[in-house]
């Protein structure tokens, strides 16, 4: 992110009681924002993988495995106009 960031003033839009959808990936070059998304799949490796997993995530049980994912947004006071940052972690079961 560091080497290829947003331009200047645009935002992910994070609506408060919403949903919204990102690209999770292990390098750019696995979602749509890099080669015209010639390396993407539905994982964030890029790779194809069988569709069975045991993972229990606290808002998506999909979350990191697939690339796609969409979250649902609690009630948030609203950002100041020049923007606020989010965080996103992700802690294993085991």
């Amino acid at each position: 992110c560091d080497k290829y960031p947003p331009p200047d003033g645009e935002f992910l839009e994070i609506p408060a009681n919403g949903n919204f959808t990102v690209q999770i990936a292990t390098n750019r070059a696995f979602t749509t924002l890099s080669f015209d998304g010639a390396y993407t799949s539905d994982w964030t490796d890029g790779q194809p993988h069988l569709d069975a997993f045991d993972c229990t995530i606290n808002m998506m049980d999909s979350t990191p495995w697939k690339r796609l994912t969409t979250y649902s947004v609690p009630d948030l006071p609203a950002c100041p106009a020049d923007g606020c940052i989010c965080a996103w972690g992700w802690v294993p079961n085991g």
